[in-house]
């Protein structure tokens, strides 16, 4: 999950930044070759900008919403053999001068 809460100042312009929360699942299938994996952002509609300008006389307020809300699904799928075999160490020269002097 994801909160995140930030005031900035740009110039005359005051902007109260967006709480937004997101979520996700994953589940292994097919023997552990897939998985699969739905997230959602922005699950509450809370991803917005709430600002406030002020010069002299003249006050401005402004809540805009961005279209953030979006749902993902996706499906991985694991080919070959789940067991690998490590590999294999190679000696070069290094590992002999090593020997030598050793």
């Amino acid at each position: 999950m994801q909160f995140i809460h930030q005031t900035t100042l740009y110039g005359y312009l005051f902007v109260n930044h967006v709480f937004d929360l997101s979520a996700g699942i994953q589940k292994t299938i097919l023997r552990g070759k897939g998985t699969l994996k739905l997230n959602w952002t922005d699950l509450l509609r809370t991803n917005y900008l709430l600002g406030t300008t002020n010069i002299g006389n003249y006050s401005e307020h402004f809540k805009r919403y961005n279209d953030s809300r979006t749902a993902t699904l996706a499906f991985v799928y694991r080919f070959g053999s789940n067991k690998v075999a490590p590999a294999k160490r190679r000696a070069g020269g290094a590992e002999e001068e090593k020997k030598r002097a050793g």
